[in-house]
């Protein structure tokens, strides 16, 4: 049996998904019985190309085509009924894992209790606010993984042990946050890794961010109805009743970032309870965008120089 397994879900990605394809393939030291499988779904662009250029020149790319976009969920688990590996690593087609990133993943499953290894999404040429949403984000997983309260891992990268899961309900928004809620619930639990950084893009304007928080928040509130529990990130602590936690947060976070610290706090509640109010809504008229809407501004080229 195959030891690791990728997954790679892609729509529309030409402008990422040769540079992810030969970073997996050249920097990550990936064993040759690897398996790197790319779900292209609905893509209208050179994606699948590119994809299967990279299948000519080594076995271990393999392609899996819908012809239609049916949403991340149908090409997960497509991943999910295909994977042959004991670890299944699952990168997003419009990331960059560091060199190293991907072996600190596996290195994270040193005891039969952890079920998924979450990695660190670190956003390349952020503006200030986006700089402190992600520095926000780190340093909840960061707090919550040493209290073993951690019930979140970020899907831009992360890893879970065969049996962890093996389908994932249609119509879910945040797959990672069901996967990760579901693995807790079986008793596994789930661990943040710092140094298995992976390089994204992050939301470029205003609008767009609050597009991606409501569909997000959207997705928690799904996530608490399917499975009775919120999925652990900074917002979620406060739906779930656990103010003083998110409180003791933001004292790290003051202690970390003095400089516009509260100017940056005032936007970013204010941003969140727009955010909240319209995912509010979308919960109570059972609208979950289960097909994602694009984030154009997430999905420029990923220039790392």
């Amino acid at each position: 049996m195959t030891e690791i397994s990728i997954g790679i879900c892609a729509h529309n990605e030409e402008k990422n998904i040769g540079k992810l394809l030969d970073n997996l393939l050249t920097e990550q030291e990936l064993p040759q019985d690897s398996e790197i499988i790319v779900v292209c779904s609905g893509c209208t662009d050179s994606t699948i190309e590119i994809v299967r250029l990279f299948c000519e020149k080594d076995k271990r790319v393999k392609l899996i085509l819908e012809r239609e976009r049916m949403g991340k969920v149908s090409a997960m688990n497509k991943i999910l009924s295909y994977f042959s590996g004991e670890i299944l690593i699952l990168v997003s087609g419009d990331t960059q894992p560091i060199h190293g990133s991907l072996q600190s993943l596996l290195r994270g499953f040193s005891s039969d209790e952890i079920g998924v290894v979450g990695g660190h999404p670190v956003p390349v040429k952020p503006t200030f606010f986006g700089r402190f949403m992600w520095d926000l984000h780190d340093e909840t997983l960061y707090y919550l993984n040493h209290k073993n309260y951690l019930t979140h891992a970020s899907g831009e990268m992360m890893a879970m042990k065969r049996g962890v899961i093996s389908v994932i309900p249609l119509k879910t928004v945040n797959e990672d946050a069901y996967i990760t809620v579901t693995a807790k619930k079986k008793g596994y639990r789930i661990i943040y890794d710092r140094k298995a950084v992976v390089l994204i893009s992050a939301v470029g304007n205003i609008i767009d961010l609050i597009r991606q928080r409501r569909r997000v928040l959207a997705g928690h509130h799904q996530i608490k109805r399917m499975t009775g529990q919120y999925p652990t990130n900074f917002e979620s602590l406060i739906f779930s009743g656990n103010f003083w936690i998110a409180v003791t947060i933001l004292e790290r976070m003051i202690r970390k970032t003095r400089i516009l610290f509260m100017a940056m706090v005032f936007i970013a509640v204010m941003l969140s309870l727009v955010a909240n109010i319209l995912a509010f809504f979308d919960r109570l008229r059972g609208k979950y965008a289960f097909i994602w809407r694009k984030i154009e501004s997430t999905k420029t080229r990923l220039d790392l120089e």
